[in-house]
């Protein structure tokens, strides 16, 4: 589990949040879950690798310089290995 995993997994589902992109994406949510998950590879692949991640409820988009497609009351995976934004 990665340090930001680590700090999102002492907070209970539920925690509002707002969490902050290096590209000013801000967006103010509510904590759904932390899940381990993997790449979308086959498990025999070489670089098939797994991690953690949390699933966040969009309450609200602050900020979207980049003009990423987000809707509210969605879903959104969140975690240090997505560089784009992963609905499920």
């Amino acid at each position: 589990m990665d340090e930001f995993i680590k700090v999102l997994n002492h907070y209970p589902n539920g925690t509002k949040l707002i969490i902050e992109w290096k590209d000013g994406l801000r967006i103010k949510g509510l904590l759904d879950t932390i899940y381990e998950t993997g790449d979308g590879l086959k498990l025999e692949d070489e670089d098939y690798d797994e991690y953690f991640a949390c699933a966040l409820k969009i309450l609200s988009i602050e900020n979207n310089p980049s003009g990423k497609v987000l809707s509210e009351n969605t879903l959104l995976e969140v975690s240090n290995k997505i560089n784009q934004v992963k609905f499920f």
